[in-house]
């Protein structure tokens, strides 16, 4: 942040959502900026989560062309398993796991019923006490049928006490 702070021009590789007080707005942003390029509805777009490989310190990380890379989402109730990319069960003991760069684009409105079964429509809350903290939701791969994450009560959490501060700007913590 301070970096964004200091040359407002540039525009950060990666943004901390989770340091953000009002992520909802940060969203918002990156669909005015696709409605304005694109001279499409506001109302008619949605956020397209696609997961990374990658770490936000990592120097390969490719430039984003479209929307935003975010990090700080913390998986509760499963895991995210990055060598294969997609939702797995959570490890015994571990109830969250650190999700690699995200990014954030928008994209139009699904027609209604058109939904893929490979993706789990996953809440994002600010908070572990989830409620009126919701955010958005993100789409996250999985080999596993939607419902089951359901059941489960998987979603992605900014802040998680005593995981967020091990992945702040800085520290280069690999996933466990």
């Amino acid at each position: 942040m301070n970096l964004w702070k200091d040359n407002p021009q540039s525009i950060p590789a990666v943004t901390f959502i989770n340091r953000l007080f009002n992520p909802q707005s940060f969203l918002t942003a990156t669909k005015q900026v696709y409605s304005k390029e694109k001279q499409a509805e506001l109302n008619k777009l949605n956020i397209q989560t696609d997961v990374l490989k990658k770490l936000y310190w990592e120097p390969d990380l490719p430039p984003c062309k479209e929307g935003a890379y975010v990090f700080g989402l913390h998986v509760e109730g499963a895991r995210w398993d990055p060598a294969v990319g997609q939702l797995e069960e959570s490890f015994p003991k571990k109830p969250f796991s650190v999700m690699p760069v995200v990014q954030c684009r928008s994209v139009p409105l699904q027609p209604e019923g058109k939904e893929d079964k490979s993706f789990y429509q996953c809440p994002v809350y600010m908070t572990v006490a989830r409620g009126a903290t919701y955010v958005f939701t993100a789409q996250m791969k999985t080999k596993l049928a939607p419902d089951k994450w359901v059941l489960a009560g998987v979603a992605l959490i900014m802040d998680v006490e005593g995981v967020s501060d091990a992945y702040a700007p800085g520290k280069e913590t690999p996933l466990a």
